[in-house]
């Protein structure tokens, strides 16, 4: 969880860069994978107008980062969002995109209707690549990005809880002693969420806490949460990407209590949130800084490419926030 890996642009309109030639810094690889992709999906994407997304700088990036470009259309309307895995991990774009229909198949019907999946993927060169409709970030501006958030905070709990509601089964095999073990073995970790890890297997080894699994995207901040150009459309139509990370087997809670750890919600408003959560799934809110726990855990024994300082802050700061929404 709040990895914040996706590069999906941050930009508030759509809009053909007007270049008389060709972008330099996109290769020749991507100029004919997209005129190649244009067959297919009759996007009209515009060669000269292909973008290169930044990547974070060498110390905030994640290693198996993949490549991102903004393919813009001749009818603006039709942009797509190309990624392309980087040549060391060849497969991660891939494994995204196969998690990301997994997740879709998984929930089905309307649940499923905001996962993000790609118009067309593939490899080329051996390496795989996504392409996806381009949607409207949630904007930097404070003001305008407050509203919004505040407008979809209703729509998404909502939501958080249906896919709760349709995938809740309890926790087996290693979910659980994964998380705890790693937890006590980091002494780096902050005490108050060690502490957590004890206390936590204490609960279920007498019985008082009997933990249940659910999809969980993994990394559920509001950057992840995409809108429709259309300005008219509800707060109810948003779409989810960047499902790298997610799992049949999550943790409750902590998607929700990401997304409004990320739009800086305090305990006040948080709890409202959190209480409807736990309201329309039946589980209990004072357990929700322990899935918090559980899931810092499991994501410390599976953090692959993720720094480990960058992992240690974050799951310090993530559960300090958790204790202080539920106490």
């Amino acid at each position: 969880m709040d990895r914040k890996s996706s590069s999906y642009p941050d930009q508030d309109k759509p809009g053909i860069v007007n270049s008389p030639a060709e972008n330099p810094a996109v290769p020749a690889l991507v100029r004919d994978l997209v005129a190649k992709a244009d067959l297919s999906l009759q996007a009209g994407f515009v060669a000269e107008a292909i973008q290169p997304i930044s990547r974070d700088a060498p110390e905030r990036a994640v290693r198996d980062a993949p490549d991102v470009y903004i393919l813009n259309s001749a009818s603006n309307l039709r942009d797509g969002i190309l990624s392309i895995s980087n040549p060391d991990f060849p497969d991660f774009v891939a494994r995204a995109a196969e998690t990301s229909q997994r997740m879709h198949d998984c929930l089905r019907g309307d649940t499923a209707h905001p996962v993000l999946c790609p118009l067309l993927s593939g490899r080329i060169e051996g390496r795989s690549y996504a392409i996806y409709s381009r949607l409207r970030t949630i904007p930097d501006g404070k003001i305008r990005r407050r509203i919004l958030q505040w407008r979809l905070t209703a729509p998404l709990t909502t939501w958080l809880s249906m896919v709760a509601n349709h995938t809740l089964h309890p926790a087996t095999g290693d979910r659980i002693s994964t998380a705890i073990d790693y937890l006590r073995s980091d002494a780096e970790l902050s005490g108050e969420l060690r502490q957590a890890a004890d206390r936590i297997a204490s609960d279920i080894a007498n019985g008082a806490f009997k933990p249940q699994l659910c999809v969980q995207h993994g990394d559920f901040w509001y950057g992840n949460v995409l809108l429709p150009w259309d300005r008219r459309a509800g707060p109810r139509e948003f779409s989810v990407i960047d499902w790298a990370g997610a799992t049949e087997d999550g943790y409750p809670f902590t998607d929700l209590i990401t997304f409004l750890r990320s739009c800086g919600f305090g305990p006040v408003r948080t709890r409202k949130w959190l209480g409807q959560y736990a309201a329309a799934t039946g589980l209990p809110v004072e357990r929700a800084k322990d899935y918090v726990c559980l899931s810092l855990g499991w994501l410390g024994a599976h953090r692959d490419n993720f720094p480990l300082q960058r992992y240690r802050q974050m799951a310090n700061a993530a559960f300090s926030y958790a204790r202080a929404v539920t106490a």
